[in-house]
């Protein structure tokens, strides 16, 4: 059986008692197995099999929940029985229990390699989580300003964040497209819920110069009541 808790990762604990239906003339050792969503890293028992002693119907031990400054989510810890010694299992053989998380479901921000890009040249677009999670951490991306998808291409349209990372990134790639269309701006931003609102503002440089207006003339010398073609 179980009492207390819940097991908050924040140093709550609970008792789980092993009982038998009348005492012993022996000492009774039940090896106990610990399994669920919950792993090592997230909680401590005082000890990993209960010994009921002789003449006792019962005995104890307690688990209590460990920060181990990852975001999982609330997840279930199960004590069963694995093997008894001077005794043998009936009744309930396993107990589930809860851990709860201490952290929240990180934020992410969004930043960028530089504050500026020239067309044929690439920035990084970052994205940075508040604290890490135990799984990979998918965002999508949207990008805006001034410029026009002709003028970029992106190496993914989502940023993934390895489990236990707290960044990932993405290529924006400025393409060179011999067109005078002066600077332009780049912002990027994100749907997702878990965005902290911190828009990337970049600015894409032109590389190529305003165009130059030239004149010129076909007719050669002009004569009075002559026509005579001017070119731009």
């Amino acid at each position: 059986s179980q009492t207390g808790g819940p097991i908050t990762e924040t140093g709550g604990s609970a008792t789980f008692t092993a009982t038998l239906s009348n005492p012993s003339a022996t000492d009774v050792v039940i090896d106990l197995v610990f399994g669920g969503e919950a792993d090592g890293s997230d909680y401590t028992a005082t000890a990993t099999q209960i010994v009921i002693p002789a003449g006792s119907t019962t005995g104890s031990l307690v688990v209590t929940g460990v920060d181990d400054g990852i975001y999982e989510g609330d997840e279930s810890l199960t004590v069963g029985i694995g093997s008894v010694t001077g005794a043998s299992a009936g009744g309930t053989s396993e107990v589930t229990a809860s851990i709860v998380d201490a952290q929240s479901e990180p934020t992410f921000a969004l930043a960028s390699s530089a504050a500026s890009v020239t067309e044929g040249d690439s920035l990084q677009i970052i994205a940075t989580l508040s604290g890490p999670s135990d799984t990979a951490t998918t965002i999508a991306i949207a990008v805006g300003g001034d410029v026009e998808s002709a003028d970029y291409t992106l190496s993914a349209a989502q940023i993934v964040i390895p489990a236990g990372n707290t960044s990932g990134t993405v290529t924006f790639q400025a393409q060179d497209d011999n067109v005078h269309e002066g600077n332009e701006s780049v912002l990027v931003s994100s749907p997702a819920a878990t965005w902290d609102g911190s828009t990337l503002s970049a600015l894409l440089i032109d590389n190529d110069p305003e165009p130059t207006v030239t004149l010129s003339s076909s007719g050669g010398t002009l004569t009075e009541g002559a026509l005579s073609l001017i070119h731009i």
